[in-house]
């Protein structure tokens, strides 16, 4: 098995990287620009000097490609442009690498988080319709519609993964993460956000044992699957932050802004369908992925 991963260097990436390494998986990394020195020695390709040959060339030497690049997050982004800087790069180089190699198999990361919209405070499961109201989530399911389309009518082989709010040791910056922005607002002592009540409940899963995940769907035979990847456990914003001061042994200041319309009250998904065709699923709690996120950072 050889992998092609396309966003490879961003977080998600960056543990694929790790798994992949460990289990003697070879890759090559799709990449918008030069990584980090850190990564620079892994083989990768910039997106920008990809020509119709080198698709050739990188089609027919992998066996599946993970697509996973993002240029936005929720809180950001206009719809239009999701369209023309995210759902048409990911349908036009999957369109390309499918037609040059029809058994490649493709793997696409959605959102489960933002995909499903506002509507429903049960778990949601792959058969609810889909009402995004944010850009990012918009874009992720034009992605998702293009790319079954190319399904229904080419036959690639396409595995996409709704997959809920991954936590992990390269999760930086303040743009996205939640724990990753209380962990800095509690550090520096600043105030940490909190838009909404604080009641808003969320999905968090190990971004390791999503990378697992993925290595094992990419040797795993699918034509077009749909799966919700989370742990299905619901976890408020105000017990996630408890849960981050407790560990820290720093109690931080919290300030109270209305709830975004991008942010839902619940976002919790229903994950059995995966369980039953996979046989897969989440074994970490919050508190061990937690435990185990919050340790690598205090060690940074």
């Amino acid at each position: 098995m050889k992998l092609l991963v396309v966003g490879g260097f961003g977080f998600i990436g960056k543990h694929l990287i790790e798994r992949a390494l460990s289990s003697e998986v070879e890759f090559t990394v799709v990449a918008r620009k030069d990584p980090d020195s850190g990564w620079a020695g892994y083989p990768y390709v910039l997106e920008n000097t990809i020509d119709n040959e080198c698709l050739e060339s990188l089609s027919k030497t992998h066996d599946a490609v993970v697509y996973m690049a993002s240029s936005s997050i929720p809180a950001t982004g206009s719809f239009i442009k999701e369209l023309t800087e995210n759902v048409e790069p990911a349908v036009q180089i999957v369109e390309r690498l499918t037609y040059y190699n029809p058994a490649i198999k493709v793997i696409y990361l959605s959102s489960g988080g933002q995909v499903y919209g506002n509507d429903y405070s049960r778990p949601m499961c792959e058969r609810d319709t889909c009402f995004p109201v944010s850009p990012y989530g918009f874009g992720k399911l034009m992605t998702e519609q293009g790319l079954a389309f190319l399904q229904r009518t080419r036959g690639i082989k396409l595995a996409i993964l709704r997959v809920a709010n991954p936590v992990g040791k390269w999760q930086y910056g303040l743009r996205q993460g939640l724990v990753n922005v209380v962990y800095q607002s509690l550090k520096s002592g600043e105030p940490i956000k909190i838009f909404g009540s604080g009641e808003e409940v969320r999905d968090y899963l190990d971004a390791d044992e999503l990378a697992e995940l993925v290595l094992k769907i990419t040797n795993s035979q699918f034509d077009f699957k749909v799966w919700n990847v989370g742990s299905g456990v619901a976890t408020s914003t105000l017990s996630l932050v408890e849960k981050i001061e407790k560990y820290l042994g720093i109690s931080g200041e919290k300030l109270f802004f209305p709830r975004r319309k991008f942010d839902p009250k619940s976002a919790v998904l229903d994950c059995r369908k995966l369980q039953l065709d996979m046989n897969w699923k989440a074994s970490l709690t919050i508190d061990q992925i937690l435990e185990k996120t919050l340790s690598h950072k205090m060690k940074q």
